[in-house]
């Protein structure tokens, strides 16, 4: 799960995914925390 979530921040700094999907990150990283 943590490293699902790196690299959807690498996919985020990249400009791939909508400010959306980072709000949508978060809430899987307080999930997985």
């Amino acid at each position: 799960m943590q490293r699902l979530c790196e690299i959807i921040d690498r996919k985020i700094d990249e400009g791939f995914f909508t400010p959306y999907a980072k709000l949508l990150n978060c809430f899987v990283k307080q999930l997985g925390a």
